[in-house]
């Protein structure tokens, strides 16, 4: 693959992830996953799928299938995305707590509430390890956690 190849795959990257972007905002979800599904396709193609930009990328697509109802296919995103992750960056990588933190929020969505607790308990323990106690991940982590005990009357 030519570098030029790769810089017009980046662009049309960048410019189909502003128009998934775009189209979320008012609530066209499925035009938004056409649109992620589209960059992914393409950065799939150029970059392979253990690229961190095309890690990146497997953020939105989720988000759009979940605001669909399709909590199943979400939760299989986040899965594959965080097991990438995981072996691109490494288990302490912010990408990958990220990662970690989609995934538990996918299983409280479907009311998996263990899996979601162990699931954001991990995730609020490495990010005070890594990022420490007051970083803004790190609480957002404590938001997520409290509000799935919150839900739970715990």
């Amino acid at each position: 693959m030519e570098l030029p190849e790769v810089y017009e795959a980046k662009a049309r990257t960048l410019l189909l992830t502003r128009i998934g972007s775009c189209e979320m905002t008012p609530g066209r979800y499925k035009a938004a996953e056409w649109a992620f599904k589209e960059t992914l396709a393409i950065s799939e193609k150029v970059l392979g799928m253990v690229y961190l930009h095309t890690l990146i990328i497997m953020t939105d697509l989720p988000q759009a299938l979940s605001n669909q109802g399709k909590y199943a296919d979400a939760e299989k995103m986040h899965r594959e995305k965080l097991s990438l992750s995981a072996e691109v960056s490494g288990k302490k990588h912010p990408e990958t707590l990220t990662s970690m933190n989609n995934l538990a929020s996918a299983l409280s969505k479907q009311r998996k509430c263990a899996d979601a607790e162990k699931m954001h308990r991990e995730t609020l323990v490495l990010r005070e390890k890594i990022l420490g106690k007051e970083h803004p991940m790190t609480l957002n982590s404590v938001h997520h956690l409290a509000y799935l005990l919150h839900r739970q009357k715990r």
